[in-house]
């Protein structure tokens, strides 16, 4: 099998094995066997390609293919959970929602509860 490639540093991978680079075969060729295969065409940046082949005894076939560059998408900004309060019955419950009194065990009260406030890193400057 011939292959004309763009970009020659694409991966070739041959019923799912790696085979080598297009620039490795530009000059003597991919030798398989005869038979169905599958091909796979990777290369970083570049949107993938893949193709089936029947390949004949004593056949040569002659595979061309510029991969379409991948278009650069920017990284969403990551946005950090808002801190939550948190709820405290000493001995009964602990939480980040406010307790229900149907909720609680017996003996405790909401009466009791205390919250402790979300922390807030902050840097300062200097």
């Amino acid at each position: 099998m011939n292959l004309f490639v763009s970009p020659a540093s694409a991966q070739v991978f041959v019923d799912g094995l790696y085979e080598g680079t297009v620039a490795h075969f530009q000059d003597r060729g991919l030798w398989l066997d005869a038979g169905a295969r599958h091909i796979e065409l990777h290369a970083d940046g570049y949107e993938p390609a893949t193709f089936d082949v029947r390949i004949a005894e004593d056949q040569t076939v002659e595979y061309r293919k510029d991969l379409p560059r991948v278009e650069a998408r920017p990284e969403a900004p990551r946005v950090a959970a808002p801190p939550k309060t948190f709820y405290v019955i000493p001995g009964c419950y602990a939480g980040d929602t406010p307790p229900g009194d149907g909720r609680l065990p017996s003996g405790c009260s909401a009466t009791s509860l205390k919250t402790v406030p979300p922390v807030v890193n902050s840097v300062s400057a200097r």
